[in-house]
Formats: C-alpha cells, sequence, structure tokens
C-alpha cells in the first residue's frame, strides 16, 4: 500500500516539479496529481500539455516517486448544470491521456447526479475507458454530495451517495478497468451512506482507491486525520476488514491553503507520519 497525497496546493504555490520533490522529502512513496488544477492554471494547462506530462513523468522516475494517482478537472458539476457537463467531456479525455502518461494507476473521474448510471456511464465513462485501457489505467468514479447555500445538504440525492448507487455506476460498465475511488471525508456528511456501509457493499473487488481526508461530520472540509470528527480506528478497522489491496492517498489540500509557505514542509512531515500510522493500523487488524 503505497502512501499519496494530492498536488493541488503545493503546485499553486511553488510548481509541480518542486511540488513533486517536496512529496519526495517528506517521505511519500508517490503522489496524486491534482488535473484540476495542472490543467488549468499550472503545468498542463498549454497545448503542449502531453509534452509537459512525459517531461513530469521522466522527472519523477529520476526522484523515484510514482504518481499513482490523478484526479481529473471533473465537469459534472450539478450546479452548473448538463451543458457544462457535457461541454468538459473532451477535457476529461485529454485528463485520462495525462494520466496515462504519468504513469497513475488510477484517473479519479466524478460522476454527475444529473442522470443515473448508465447515462454518466453513456455520456462520460463509456468515453474514457478505451483511453485508460491504452495506459493499462484505471478509471475510479467516486461517491458525490450537495450543497446548499455554502453548507453540505441533507436531503438532496447525489451520484454514488448510497452504496446500491456506488455499486451500480461501477458495475454497470461491466468493465474491469471501471472501479470506486471512496472519498472517506464524504461518507461521513450528512446526505451519505456512512462508511462501513459503503465499503463492505463495494468490497476488495470495486474499491481500489481513497480519498483521505475529515471534517466536521457537516461540511466538506477536508483537513487533516484527527483534526475532525471521523473515529479513524473505525476507518483502518473497516478497510482491514475487506482486505483493502489499493493505495492510501490523502486529499487535505483545504486544509494546507492558508499556511505560510514556510510552514508547508512541516505540514508534510505531520501528513506523512498520520498516514504511516493510519497503514500500519490497518495491517494490525488485517494480522488479527
Amino acid at each position: 500500500m503505497k502512501l499519496a497525497t494530492m498536488t493541488r496546493t503545493l503546485e499553486r504555490k511553488f510548481g509541480l516539479k518542486k511540488a513533486i520533490k517536496m512529496l519526495k522529502d517528506a517521505g511519500f512513496d508517490a503522489y496524486d496529481c491534482s488535473l484540476g488544477y495542472a490543467m488549468t492554471h499550472g503545468e498542463f494547462s498549454g497545448d503542449d500539455a502531453l509534452e509537459k506530462a512525459q517531461e513530469i513523468r521522466k522527472y519523477s522516475d529520476e526522484l523515484g516517486i510514482s504518481c499513482v494517482q490523478t484526479h481529473t478537472p471533473s465537469h459534472a458539476s450539478d450546479i452548473k448544470g448538463m451543458e457544462y457537463f457535457l461541454a468538459g467531456i473532451d477535457v476529461e479525455k485529454k485528463a485520462v491521456e495525462i494520466s496515462g502518461i504519468l504513469g497513475a494507476e488510477v484517473a479519479v473521474v466524478h460522476p454527475t447526479s444529473l442522470t443515473d448510471a448508465e447515462g454518466n456511464y453513456d455520456m462520460l465513462y463509456s468515453k474514457l475507458l478505451p483511453i485508460a485501457k491504452k495506459y493499462g489505467l484505471k478509471i475510479a468514479t467516486e461517491n458525490m454530495f450537495a450543497w446548499k447555500d455554502k453548507r453540505c445538504y441533507e436531503s438532496v440525492p447525489t451520484a454514488c451517495g448510497y452504496s446500491r448507487d456506488f455499486v451500480r455506476q461501477v458495475d454497470v460498465t461491466n468493465d474491469e478497468n471501471m472501479v470506486a475511488c471512496l472519498d472517506i471525508g464524504h461518507c461521513h456528511l450528512p446526505n451519505n451512506e456512512k462508511f462501513d456501509v459503503m465499503v463492505k457493499a463495494l468490497g476488495n473487488k470495486r474499491l481500489k482507491a481513497l480519498h483521505v481526508n475529515d471534517n466536521d461530520l457537516w461540511d466538506d472540509l477536508h483537513v487533516f486525520p484527527f483534526f475532525g470528527g471521523i473515529d479513524w480506528d473505525y476507518v483502518c478497522k473497516t478497510l482491514a476488514e475487506i482486505d483493502y489491496s489499493g493505495n492510501f492517498t490523502f486529499e487535505t489540500d483545504l486544509f494546507m491553503d492558508k499556511y505560510p509557505d514556510e510552514l508547508i514542509p512541516e505540514c508534510l512531515t505531520l501528513l506523512e507520519k498520520t498516514g504511516r500510522y493510519l497503514i500500519d493500523k490497518i495491517n494490525e487488524y488485517k494480522a488479527k
């Protein structure tokens, strides 16, 4: 199980190459390339994005740190509507190709709640899976949540917010390259099914990626574990029960956004130590 974290805040502050070097220096095994930022403002925002991806892959390989996961720009925005979603398909296709060049194992692509599992497959995932297969890459759908007045909203149905819908979104593709990324924080928001129910329904076969983050059980805060209300012993025990075999990837950039640049290395050190602690806890439960 490799320990990784996302690059968005680090790339915004320091550039992608320095971000990757900082993660290597902090002890991370790998990184999750935040393509939503990289493709709009960062390293891959120009016409030479594919060439830049090859350059970053070479740089990472030389450092000895791999890109195990990416997060695409994810134009599946329920707020902006179906027109925005459909207009972003070509961007998502390019993001999957960049993910493949980087050597990622999984590219996380949001579904939209504007349609059902079959609709998401027909309009989105069916367009991405052939590109993913070319690179030996898996596409992961994710459990989502809803907002109202800048607060997480309890009564709005969301894509993959309940295990029956999550399982259906993976299985409707009938494709081994389609898997699940479970956002641990989203599971603990008011409008989503709880973590243990989700994990056991998805099982080892479907659940191949994580977005690890904490919150106050109400807002999607994306803070470090133990800074919110999630019971992390319960999380580790539940992952061990299905013999989770994917990587352990933090999505906690919102926590670091306002930190002074000088303190970011210390933030990364704490995050790396926290990740090792939680991975060890998972392995301890597996051994019992």
